[in-house]
């Protein structure tokens, strides 16, 4: 009797999804929403590659490798590293913020330039100032690392010289 009652049941729902399924449906158009927006001194280009630990992809092919990131590294430390974030510029130039942790030191941040898989700069910083993501002003004359809640940016030159440091609250 049970599995009468089972067949049944099943033999309904599949009656009731075809009968969906052939129904026509109304077309609602999507509500869209219009926010205004912030006007603000720094531009953050759209996404055109992305990072996983230790490699750059970009339209799905590897552009950085661990071993040109190994190399790229601006001072002469050892141990592993990750890589924080990093933001494409106009140019198709690479910013990229790494993370080294030396044996038996404390952790040491990098900025580095990266133009056709190329490296073409880059300068140390302190790790606690890239825990929050990049950032460029109009035109990538400046470098901003968002740091402690995004509470903090500070800029640098390309070079690496610190050119300001702003409260975010």
């Amino acid at each position: 009797m049970r599995s009468k009652l089972v067949v049944v049941a099943i033999a309904a729902l599949v009656a009731i999804a075809a009968a969906d399924a052939l129904r026509p449906h109304a077309s609602v158009a999507p509500r869209t929403t219009t926010r205004p927006r912030p006007s603000v001194a720094l531009s953050i280009p759209s996404v055109e590659a992305v990072y996983a630990q230790e490699h750059v992809v970009q339209s799905g092919r590897v552009v950085l490798t661990p071993e040109q990131i190994d190399r790229g590294f601006p001072a002469p430390l050892s141990g592993p590293f990750t890589i924080q974030d990093l933001i494409v510029e106009r140019d198709g130039t690479i910013a990229v913020a790494v993370v080294r942790f030396p044996p038996a030191r404390q952790p040491r941040g990098a900025i580095e330039f990266w133009r056709k898989g190329r490296f073409v700069g880059g300068f140390t910083l302190p790790a606690e100032l890239l825990s929050d993501g990049l950032g460029l002003s109009p035109g990538g004359r400046y470098l901003a690392t968002y740091s402690a809640g995004h509470t903090r940016a500070t800029f640098f030159d390309r070079r690496g010289n610190r050119v300001a440091s702003v409260s975010l609250r």
